[in-house]
């Protein structure tokens, strides 16, 4: 007998055969595609999740990519992606996502085959420098941080050093506002 993907679309079996199948708990409802109950919930998946809804070359960015790297519990509903400034990407008119274009180096995404993320840091990075941030967006940031072992004031160190970084004034300002309510903390571990 052969086995089932672990990321399961209808190419593979009918709508109507997927569906029941989540209504029986055997399958979780991805962006795109179902996944085994009994499959591990890896970021690996995720990402290629996100690939397949929104289409190839694309990187998941902001919350996309904050789920992908286990720091919120849900996608977003509407992907949130990224492509590198000046990439050639032909948008499906019928894909829903909010697409952006980003400055990123090699180092700033990560990779799982041809799915990716933009990595921990670069996510909170770019959670963080929007006009507003909203708190969920605040916490899947300092999430992100503390997941990857990186200290507030590390952080801010790193993002300082960039010379040129849209929007590095605004995160810079908010990682001093966090740096100062927690007391000058240097990890956030302890604060989930």
């Amino acid at each position: 007998m052969s086995r089932l993907p672990s990321l399961l679309s209808a190419h593979d079996l009918p709508l109507a055969e997927l569906c029941a199948l989540r209504i029986d708990g055997e399958v979780m409802a991805l962006p795109a595609g179902w996944a085994p109950i009994d499959e591990p919930d890896r970021p690996e998946q995720r990402a290629r999740s996100v690939r397949l809804a929104v289409g190839r070359d694309v990187i998941a960015a902001r919350m996309t990519a904050a789920w992908v790297h286990g720091a919120v519990a849900a996608a977003p509903p509407v992907p949130q992606v990224c492509v590198r400034i000046g990439a050639r990407r032909g948008i499906d008119p019928t894909v829903r996502c909010e697409l952006s274009e980003l400055q990123l180096d090699e180092a700033e995404i990560e990779r799982w085959g041809p799915a990716a993320a933009t990595t921990p840091a670069r996510t909170a990075f770019d959670l963080l420098r929007a006009a507003s941030v909203a708190h969920d967006h605040r916490v899947a940031a300092l999430r992100l941080l503390a997941d990857a072992g990186i200290g507030l004031a590390e952080f801010r160190d790193r993002v300082s050093g960039h010379r040129r970084l849209p929007g590095k004034r605004a995160v810079l300002d908010r990682l001093d506002d966090e740096i100062a309510s927690t007391g000058g903390a240097t990890s956030l571990v302890s604060r989930r």
